[in-house]
């Protein structure tokens, strides 16, 4: 393909998305009216498979903060399109989406027909993704902790740990991390280092940090037998493993304090108090992120099904818990799992 092509072929996408021809052949469907305020997006939702154009009105695109706040993303106005990632990975939203105006119409789109159209016409691929693109830089302006950059790095390591973690558990364990770190800091505990900010970049922590199990062997990882002494040094290599990934992908991030934090609590998760972990650390020398996040860990694994064993009931794992205060667990981290249970 020579150059005139190559210009031809970006020009025709590009007048392609001008028109908007994929929403100009949705003429026949009119789009649904809805009222000032209601939410068509909830963020953490499961996908719709559902893509949305604005005919006419405008929406908010917006994130909550663990304290409920809102941080307003973008507005939308006539001839932009939202919802379209769940289209495609049929992940949770990530953010809300709410009606502004009292004359809004929305035209939804499946997911069957949205394909059908791309079948029929693949420049609107093209369409879709100009918007996209358009919405994150948009976006980028008003949500400044998150460069673009920032955001491929989390997409990226997060879906290497879905393979690995349990979906329908993990947001329950989110929750526990940022309640436990709050109810610290609610008793006056750490309070220096358990500021807005910290909690906010431990949620992303959280996300992330046993990224490094993705570098280990799966047939070690899934022995229901003993490990041999090789494998128990494999299996202990993927803290470091975990914390060398964020480490580098920090560094391509303006040392992100999100992934900067992700890889502490990579390195220190599999740490006791007592000083017999990993790495032989010790107490208050543990990193508090990594305290919090190993109480949570660990009650996770317990109550999970593994290949070596039936997971335990959730009395019989905060029995456990219990009985490793000072032990494996920070006894005041241990205090503030106990209390927000």
């Amino acid at each position: 393909m020579n150059f005139n092509k190559i210009m031809s072929f970006f020009n025709k996408g590009h007048a392609l998305f001008s028109s908007h021809s994929l929403f100009r052949k949705q003429e026949k469907l009119l789009g649904k009216i809805y009222p000032e305020g209601e939410l068509i997006i909830r963020e953490g939702e499961d996908s719709s498979h559902h893509m949305y154009y604005i005919e006419t009105g405008s929406v908010e695109v917006f994130k909550k903060r663990f304290d409920q706040r809102e941080t307003r993303l973008a507005i939308l106005d006539k001839g932009e399109i939202f919802g379209e990632m769940g289209v495609f990975d049929g992940a949770p939203h990530w953010a809300s989406v709410r009606v502004l105006g009292t004359k809004t119409r929305i035209l939804t789109l499946d997911s069957r027909t949205l394909m059908r159209r791309v079948h029929d016409d693949p420049f609107l691929i093209l369409t879709i993704l100009q918007k996209m693109a358009n919405r994150l830089r948009r976006m980028n302006k008003l949500y400044t902790q998150l460069s673009r950059e920032q955001i491929a790095a989390y997409s990226a390591l997060s879906g290497l740990v879905r393979y690995f973690r349990h979906p329908e558990i993990r947001p329950c364990m989110e929750e526990k991390v940022i309640k436990i770190a709050m109810k610290l800091r609610e008793w006056g505990k750490y309070t220096e280092e358990l500021d807005d900010s910290f909690i906010d970049n431990l949620k992303v922590a959280f996300l992330l940090y046993d990224v490094g199990a993705e570098g280990v062997d799966r047939d070690i990882l899934e022995k229901k037998g003993h490990l041999t002494s090789e494998e128990w040094n494999a299996i202990r290599q993927h803290a470091s493993i975990g914390a060398h990934v964020l480490v580098q992908a920090a560094s391509q991030s303006d040392h992100s304090p999100c992934l900067n934090l992700a890889a502490e609590v990579a390195e220190f998760h599999h740490e006791h108090y007592n000083g017999k972990g990993y790495h032989g650390v010790q107490g208050e020398a543990i990193p508090i992120s990594a305290r919090i996040i190993a109480v949570v860990d660990t009650f996770d694994s317990l109550m999970t099904d593994r290949p070596y064993r039936q997971g335990y009931s959730q009395e019989k794992a905060i029995a456990i818990i219990k009985e490793e205060a000072r032990v494996h667990f920070d006894p005041d981290v241990v205090a503030a799992f106990l209390a927000i249970l």
